[in-house]
């Protein structure tokens, strides 16, 4: 399959450079520009920001203040300079629905959470809320599904007292 486009590089824009689009209808409350903020300080910045090359964002607009948040000045971007206006006005949706429409495979979501929690990973960071946190390891720990056993010295792991497999 051809692309139309595929980027060549990722550049670094100053934030003043970024215009937000006045149109988007995606909203970034403060609870999750902080969850982002915190993600990029312990993960750093893993995804750029789309903009055209008048500066108008496309995707990223949480990243955006996330940055500005945490004191950046400049930020990755690709430009997408191979789009229309009228496809910009639609890839603003689309870059954010189509990420929507994805489920989870909740027994190795619960898995893999009560695997970080057991490694002492702060959850905070996964992007979940406490109560989503909660009902998801609320069967995780009841049951011992996903537990990390600890170490002893010899670095064996003892085994659980009720060991789960699938």
């Amino acid at each position: 399959m051809d692309l139309v486009f595929a980027p060549s590089q990722v550049e670094s824009w100053p934030i003043a450079r970024l215009r937000p689009y006045a149109r988007n209808a995606k909203m970034h409350g403060d609870d999750q520009v902080a969850k982002i903020a915190a993600s990029m300080a312990k993960f750093g910045w893993t995804v750029p920001c789309m903009v055209a090359d008048d500066g108008e964002l496309i995707a990223g607009h949480g990243r955006v203040l996330a940055a500005s948040m945490l004191g950046l000045t400049e930020v990755p971007v690709i430009r997408l300079a191979h789009l229309s206006a009228v496809q910009r006005r639609a890839l603003v949706i689309a870059d954010n629905r189509i990420a929507e429409n994805a489920g989870w495979d909740e027994e190795l979501l619960r898995s893999e959470l009560a695997a970080l929690q057991g490694l002492d990973f702060d959850l905070d960071l996964v992007g979940f809320s406490d109560d989503e946190l909660a009902d998801l390891l609320g069967d995780a720990e009841a049951s011992g599904f996903g537990a990390v056993p600890e170490e002893e010295e010899d670095g064996i792991p003892d085994l659980p007292e009720d060991p789960v497999t699938r």
